[in-house]
C-alpha cells in the first residue's frame, strides 16, 4: 500500500488533468480510490500512477516520494514511460507528469533532463504537494 504522501501526490496529478483543457474526465485512469482504479500497463510491465489517452492527448503521470525517486526501479519506470510516449509523439501531444515533494524538484529536473534527452516533442510537468505546477523546458535550469 502506498503512503499518504504518495496518494496526495497522485491526487494532485489527477486535479491537474481534470482541469486540463479538453480532457475527458471519465477517461483518466489512476491508481487511487477516488478515481478509476485500473491503469494501463506499459509494455515492460510497469503501471504508471496516472494514464490518459484520448482525442490526440497522451499523458503518463508518476508520483514519487523523496526516498523513492532515485531508486533503480523508479529510474526503469521513467525510461519505460518516456519510451512509450516517444512511440506516440508523432500522433499525440505527449505529456509526462512527475509529482514529487517540493524538496525533490531540482533532483527530479536533473534526472528527467538526462533521461528525456532524445524526445524533443515531449512536455514534462512537475507537480508538488502544494499544487505548484512547473513546466519543464529541455536543457533549462530547474531553479
Amino acid at each position: 500500500m502506498e503512503s499518504l504522501k504518495h496518494h496526495n501526490l497522485v491526487k494532485k496529478m489527477n486535479e491537474y488533468i481534470v482541469n486540463y483543457e479538453n480532457a475527458e474526465i471519465s477517461l483518466v485512469e489512476s491508481d487511487i480510490f477516488e478515481v478509476n482504479g485500473k491503469v494501463t500497463r506499459m509494455p515492460e510491465g510497469f503501471v504508471p500512477d496516472l494514464y490518459y489517452k484520448y482525442n490526440g492527448l497522451l499523458i503518463i503521470g508518476e508520483a514519487k516520494t523523496d526516498s523513492d525517486f532515485e531508486r533503480e526501479h523508479s529510474l526503469q519506470q521513467y525510461i519505460s514511460y518516456l519510451k512509450y510516449l516517444k512511440k506516440y509523439s508523432d500522433e499525440y501531444r505527449c505529456i509526462f507528469i512527475i509529482a514529487v515533494p517540493w524538496e525533490t524538484t531540482k533532483t527530479a529536473c536533473r534526472i528527467i533532463n538526462k533521461l528525456a534527452i532524445e524526445n524533443d516533442k515531449l512536455e514534462i510537468i512537475f507537480i508538488n504537494e502544494m499544487g505548484v505546477y512547473k513546466k519543464y523546458e529541455k536543457n533549462k535550469n530547474c531553479e
